[in-house]
């Protein structure tokens, strides 16, 4: 809008030929401060009103120019004011080298004194203004209400680093760490779904994800969520594993975590929406040569959730690593990764990733539902669009409706009032 000013400079012009007087005011066109191309055409209105009822000789020209006006940037009406504020940019007939001037209204001697009579007004008015549009949380309070959760899902390939996977206390990833914060702020996701944290309970959620922000679920490997495979012994690996959710806390979900347990890296939780129906969110990280009792596991885990029939809407997202299993057609030739395919059948389930989600060009990760109908917009990204790692990101939306509550207010100590 702030463009607009030079077109708005000849309007006046040509409008304001009519009424030429033998003195002249010269007004010097230059940069306007950025802040005042945030100001709204609202504001624009008002200062129109605030001006036109202040000085009764502006109405005949204001009247023919109150159609251009309105279409004008703020910027071009605030200008105004040095030319109140200081004598040096009133200048009668003379032409100033150093101004861009133009003869913008024409006055007389009485009606500069009556403008000056009037400019405590019209500056308080100003100043009042300022400061309610330099407080964003009048003008942008943000939604009240939401139409869908953001869900963003990637298996991170480890935020802490790799040479310190094995020691007690390991130290983060920062360049992972810092990639993941941007992108988290950048998209502003309502539900975070990581697998393959490598975190350790030494690491504190919030040094990843502030925790004024959203509530983290997360379970990091251990013995009890990743004990041995007896098929496979030489393959076990004590470090690596762990899943994570994230749910915004802004929103009203009340989350609650499942407690079932179960040997296998898969988290639950539950959320409540508005209409009294509850979601059940879980995420799992299998490693691919874990065998039938890491099925079992699972199997146990998943049909005791939908045995209690508690949940109206049912979603699992992970790396399963079934990579064997035809999606399209539905089959496979592998024992383990039959089981899986029969299991997902049996409960109802419907896989929604149909492109390959890895570098190696295989579907690893997965979007089991049932209900299909509850979940749109989903997308596989490149692997590294957002953080480094050879899985792709995941997102999509939850079908929901729900409000987002207001920011709690922060209590901050004065300790001047110290005893």
């Amino acid at each position: 809008m702030i463009y607009l000013v030079p077109s708005l400079l000849c309007i006046l012009i040509d409008c304001n030929a009519q009424l030429r007087a033998k003195k002249y005011i010269y007004l010097p066109v230059g940069k306007f401060s950025p802040i005042f191309s945030v100001l709204t055409l609202n504001i624009n209105k008002f200062l129109f009103c605030l001006v036109y009822s202040v000085y009764k000789p502006w109405r005949k020209t204001f009247s023919v120019l109150k159609t251009s006006f309105f279409h004008c940037s703020l910027p071009s009406i605030l200008s105004l004011i040095p030319s109140f504020l200081s004598l040096q940019s009133f200048h009668c007939k003379n032409y100033v080298k150093h101004h861009v001037a133009v003869p913008l209204i024409f006055l007389n001697s009485n009606s500069l004194k009556f403008i000056f009579k009037n400019l405590t007004l019209l500056l308080t008015s100003l100043a009042i203004l300022l400061i309610v549009i330099s407080n964003t949380s009048i003008l942008n309070p943000g939604p009240t209400k939401i139409n869908g959760l953001k869900c963003y899902f990637q298996n991170v390939q480890g935020l802490i680093a790799f040479s310190s996977l094995g020691k007690p206390f390991p130290f983060l990833n920062q360049t992972k760490v810092s990639e993941l914060q941007a992108h988290i702020f950048e998209t502003s996701p309502d539900i975070l779904i990581f697998n393959e944290t490598w975190l350790k309970p030494t690491i504190q959620s919030d040094e990843i994800i502030p925790s004024n922000q959203y509530k983290i679920f997360r379970l990091d490997r251990s013995p009890s969520s990743h004990p041995p495979d007896p098929e496979n012994p030489q393959k076990y690996k004590t470090n690596g594993g762990g899943v994570l959710i994230g749910v915004k806390s802004a929103l009203n979900l009340n989350p609650k975590l499942l407690k079932h347990t179960c040997k296998a890296e898969v988290i639950s939780i539950e959320l409540s929406l508005p209409n009294k129906k509850k979601i059940c969110l879980s995420t799992v990280y299998r490693v691919g040569t874990l065998g039938r009792d890491n099925f079992t596991q699972l199997k146990q885990y998943f049909s005791a959730i939908f045995a209690s029939n508690k949940f109206a809407y049912t979603h699992i997202i992970g790396d399963f690593n079934l990579d064997s299993i035809n999606w399209d057609r539905n089959c496979t030739s592998d024992n383990i990764h039959s089981l899986f395919l029969n299991l997902f059948n049996d409960l109802g389930l419907t896989q929604l990733v149909h492109t390959p989600t890895h570098n190696h060009n295989n579907i690893l990760d997965l979007v089991l539902t049932d209900s299909p109908h509850m979940i749109d917009d989903l997308d596989i990204h490149e692997p590294g669009s957002s953080i480094k790692s050879d899985h792709s990101p995941i997102t999509f939306t939850i079908k929901a409706t729900l409000k987002v509550s207001k920011p709690t207010k922060r209590k901050i100590l004065n300790y001047k009032k110290a005893d």
